[in-house]
């Protein structure tokens, strides 16, 4: 944790505004005391990450973090890769292949980190101005899911996020087509779940769309 004290700040913002929060791989460092603190902040739940599955020791998967979960391979908050959206855009470790699955995408136009009264979400020094295309409800049925990748990345859209400057509320990895492993805020804990059945839910739909994205080895993100 290179800025502790932002970490915690940026946690209790998301927690006021009511979004899940995770921490990825950003665990070299913790200690009891900053465990606790971060649970105070509302912290749900630490993410296992791609770089470990790509390392053969400790400091290769140092570096494999830096080069997957920052911007230019420069550590720290400011150039994180804060915006899930973002990410899939922009990150070749993480492709957008939304696209692909269907020609009928609803798009928005959004300026990343800033909120309705122009002011920035979290301290960055950072907006960025983009158009994000995502699938609908009405699309997302086992017939989509039959066209995507045995492994692939999801990501959910939420709208009333969108005065925050956010576009996505969570993500997880979908397996066989079918299944949805995440973690989870309902269960407290990484969870396999069916996708169709945690996404539609008696009242309705708990998003109002998705993106989906590849996962890239290191060695081939820049191809």
């Amino acid at each position: 944790f290179a800025n502790f004290n932002t970490l915690e700040y940026a946690l209790r913002r998301f927690t006021e505004a009511g979004i899940s929060t995770s921490i990825n791989s950003n665990l070299m460092l913790v200690t009891p005391e900053k465990i606790a603190k971060l649970k105070d902040a509302g912290w749900d739940h630490v993410l296992t990450s791609l770089a470990f599955s790509q390392s053969r020791s400790w400091t290769e998967a140092k570096n494999n973090m830096i080069a997957i979960h920052y911007k230019d391979g420069s550590p720290s908050f400011e150039t994180r890769w804060h915006y899930t959206s973002d990410r899939i855009q922009e990150n070749p470790s993480t492709r957008n292949i939304t696209a692909k699955m269907t020609d009928d995408l609803k798009t928005v136009d959004i300026t990343l980190n800033q909120k309705s009264d122009g002011s920035e979400f979290l301290d960055l020094n950072w907006t960025k101005s983009t158009t994000v295309s995502y699938i609908t409800n009405d699309k997302i049925n086992s017939k989509l899911l039959h066209q995507l990748p045995n492994v692939c990345g999801v990501a959910f859209v939420k709208e009333s996020y969108f005065d925050l400057g956010i576009v996505m509320a969570h993500e997880g990895m979908l397996i066989d087509q079918k299944n949805l492993v995440h973690a989870s805020s309902e269960y407290g804990e990484t969870v396999n779940v069916n996708f169709l059945d945690y996404y539609f839910r008696k009242d309705g739909p708990l998003f109002d769309g998705i993106m989906i994205y590849e996962f890239h080895p290191l060695d081939q993100s820049y191809k």
